[in-house]
């Protein structure tokens, strides 16, 4: 939330930073930027302390430990094999979608570099008539609103193997979080 990506809980806290997205959508809950920072610590925390590490946490992973487990969130469903019309179709149906991808395949020109390999953003939106997807972007700075064309993030879609730095899988599997408004 203050981009501190010096702290390396921050800087590779995507899944937890989409997960609290998404869940606080969910739930009709706004929080500040400082207690984002401190759920992100505490996400990242709890993964290390129950299974050695929090960096790269795969689409099932992050749906288990941190939407299940740590936010104790059930109004989510993990789907496999998915695709760009997946995501478009959930959308409609009024939830919003967390998807794993290649983040240097984004070409977000705000990334450091050319970007994460491994990362996770939420899908709360798409503009048919650009043929856009809305974002909001958990790596950068400028991130909130931010849109990917419908073949780009297709392109991208790529989950990943939960821990740190592991190779992306070849070829590239798919799979996104959904979650819809709590009851």
């Amino acid at each position: 939330p203050f981009c501190e990506w010096d702290d390396v809980r921050q800087q590779e806290g995507c899944e937890e930073a989409s997960a609290l997205m998404a869940v606080s959508w969910s739930r009709g809950v706004s929080i500040s930027a400082a207690q984002a920072k401190q759920s992100i610590i505490d996400m990242s925390e709890f993964q290390r302390s129950a299974y050695g590490y929090f960096i790269d946490t795969s689409a099932a992973d992050t749906y288990q430990r941190l939407l299940m487990e740590y936010l104790g969130h059930r109004e989510a469903v993990l789907h496999q094999e998915v695709d760009a019309h997946d995501i478009i179709d959930s959308l409609a149906d009024g939830q919003v979608v967390l998807v794993s991808v290649n983040g240097q395949k984004l070409d977000n020109p705000n990334f450091q570099g050319n970007g994460p390999l491994r990362h996770m953003i939420v899908v709360y939106g798409y503009d048919e008539v650009h043929g856009e997807f809305m974002t909001h972007e958990p790596g950068t700075r400028q991130g909130s609103g931010w849109r990917y064309a419908f073949a780009t993030l297709q392109s991208a879609m790529n989950d990943y193997t939960s821990g740190e730095y592991e190779p992306l899988p070849q070829p590239p599997r798919t799979a996104m979080i959904t979650v819809s408004r709590a009851q």
